[in-house]
């Protein structure tokens, strides 16, 4: 009876044990993804560089770079998220945000892929069919674009 006892209770250890290593394998093979369930944390990911990654910059980084890690603290105070729509899968943020005496305007266009929202580099053309988008939304799709324009222009020219 005592034997029984000792292996059950070694095999409740290893199980416990077992778990514990699981979960940390996974948090190790994701290292510095993270996966943002809102728009709005998609956005902050987005333009505000995280330490951990500035930290693993080979060389010499981007000034722009440079100049959101900086100010990371005001760009995460002072960004708004303005307008969003949603086109098939796929959805457009206009969001801005201060540095100083200085405004951003930006907008992003993300897929959500099993609930969090990931960061899609889509180019917009006037001119020419918008892949991503089906025949029926192409000409919503470049009124999108045209606002997407306007909407970035309104930015300070230079931060330098």
């Amino acid at each position: 009876m005592k034997h029984i006892l000792f292996v059950l209770s070694i095999l409740v250890l290893s199980m416990i044990f077992g778990c514990n290593s699981t979960q940390n394998e996974s948090k190790n093979k994701t290292g510095n993804i993270i996966l943002p369930k809102t728009l709005k944390e998609a956005v902050i990911y987005t333009v505000v560089p995280r330490e951990s990654v500035y930290n693993e910059i080979d060389g010499v980084p981007n000034a722009d770079y440079y100049y959101y890690y900086k100010n990371r603290d005001e760009i995460k105070r002072t960004i708004t998220l303005s307008d969003s729509m949603r086109i098939e899968n796929l959805s457009v943020v206009f969001y801005s945000f201060k540095i100083k005496d200085k405004e951003f305007y930006n907008a992003n266009w993300f897929l959500n892929v099993d609930g969090y929202f990931l960061r899609k580099g889509i180019y917009i053309s006037q001119y020419d069919d918008n892949e991503e988008f089906s025949f029926e939304n192409q000409e919503l799709v470049k009124a999108i674009g045209k606002k997407i324009e306007a909407w970035e222009k309104k930015s300070t020219e230079k931060w330098w």
